[in-house]
């Protein structure tokens, strides 16, 4: 598959006006995070259903805007895109740009979104960090990885809150890393009343953030020494349709 980050250039995305930063700038000077292999994985489980197509769609954590501007590209009648950074948000519009009468991209906290959908996409900070911010990534966006000990300060949020996002039929697509417990996030959201399954696992190389928790989740038993690989996953969650009543004679 050709890769999000390849098809979807942000350097090449129209900006709107000659005095705010480039796209570039902003993710080369860890403004904004620059889609990696996560954002793929997720493009790539929507590719792979039908759900996208004349869907009433949001994007959770949406970052650079690539995997909204995916879904508007994949047939999504309307995309609401929702970052907590204001860079983000400039990223995203821009990069959205040739897809803007049907993204619209907001600054706002998935704690405190509103809506019905019936498709919701998430990339949310996932990476388990210690709690006193010891480590750090040079030109990485903190709060685009950084997701508290366990790594589910903002997926345990998500799931809570997917069931209220959906409408009845709806999916939502979460992407994530074995480190932040995969198998809790699908109790969480079985537990909400979804159908929840891991539809698409991949195994990756470690990125830059990773690769600088590695000797933190080595020494915590959570890693295995020397492995610098991950799995990440893709869990579906569906909100079964309301059933119609026979109709009496």
């Amino acid at each position: 598959m050709t890769s999000v980050a390849d098809r979807d250039d942000p350097t090449t995305a129209p900006l709107f006006t000659s005095t705010t930063p480039t796209i570039s700038d902003l993710l080369d000077h860890g403004k904004v995070y620059r889609p990696q292999h996560d954002s793929d994985l997720l493009v790539e489980a929507v590719q792979n259903s039908d759900h996208a197509v004349g869907a009433a769609a949001a994007d959770l954590c949406t970052g650079s805007g690539v995997i909204a501007r995916a879904i508007a590209h994949l047939g999504a009648r309307s995309v609401v895109a929702v970052d907590a950074s204001d860079d983000a948000v400039r990223v995203a519009r821009a990069l959205c740009t040739d897809s803007a009468d049907r993204v619209a991209v907001r600054h706002g906290d998935v704690a405190t979104f509103r809506g019905t959908f019936d498709l919701v996409t998430c990339n949310p900070p996932y990476v388990p960090s210690p709690p006193d911010g010891r480590i750090q990534e040079p030109g990485l966006p903190r709060a685009a990885w950084e997701a508290g000990i366990n790594g589910r300060a903002v997926l345990d949020v998500v799931c809570s809150a997917a069931a209220d996002l959906l409408k009845p039929g709806g999916n939502m697509y979460v992407v994530q890393s074995e480190f932040a417990g995969i198998e809790a996030s699908v109790t969480a959201l079985r537990s909400s009343g979804l159908v929840a399954d891991v539809v698409v696992e991949r195994h990756i190389p470690f990125g830059p953030v990773l690769s600088a928790h590695a000797a933190w989740l080595e020494a915590n038993g959570r890693l295995e020494k020397g492995r610098r690989v991950e799995l990440l996953a893709v869990i579906r969650a569906h909100k079964r349709p309301v059933p119609t009543r026979p109709q009496s004679r």
